[in-house]
């Protein structure tokens, strides 16, 4: 079987989530779409773990919202052979003195195939922001195939950035 859902959560003014999702089913096709709309001083914790033998898509929205709103996201993905995985992830920085970390990991072995697509926007007047963004691979396998794509998309002076990615 296959599942396509969609799941939106709105945090309001000074609230906290901490959010662990697990995807480890076998021979099926997931395509999950998360959004996240995020007010005033609101705080974001998701991780996200992905073990199954699959084809997996989650796509990920992030709008900071209000000023001080505060986004981590974190994942590890050990793909097993022949699974496809894929990541991909926009933040968008739409007040002042908002925070966004990526920080995802991926375990391919023999077959597997990842990606990673993580873009940060930081909007027009939205000062004081940082955003940081990692992704680390290790290919476990000669066949095994990775795709890491880190963006940045800075519409702002005043800003603190940073990305990365590395494979081995």
């Amino acid at each position: 079987g296959s599942i396509n859902s969609v799941l939106e959560f709105s945090l309001n003014k000074k609230s906290d989530m901490n959010l662990v999702i697990t995807n480890n089913r076998e021979n099926v096709v997931d395509i999950i779409n998360y959004a996240f709309q995020m007010k005033e001083e609101s705080n974001l914790k998701t991780t996200f773990v992905s073990l199954g033998k699959q084809i997996l898509k989650n796509d990920i929205r992030i709008h900071l919202l209000g000023q001080k709103a505060k986004a981590d996201i974190g994942g590890l993905y050990l793909s097993q052979p022949n699974s496809i995985t894929d990541y991909n992830i926009k933040v968008n920085h739409l007040a002042k003195k908002t925070l966004s970390k990526q920080f995802f990991k991926g375990i391919l072995s023999k077959n597997s195939k990842a990606s990673f697509t993580g873009r940060v926007k930081i909007e027009k007047d939205c000062i004081d922001c940082k955003s940081e963004q990692v992704n680390n691979n290790l290919l476990l396998s000669e066949k095994a195939q990775i795709n890491s794509d880190p963006q940045l998309e800075i519409y702002c002076n005043d800003v603190e950035c940073s990305h990365g990615s590395t494979t081995g």
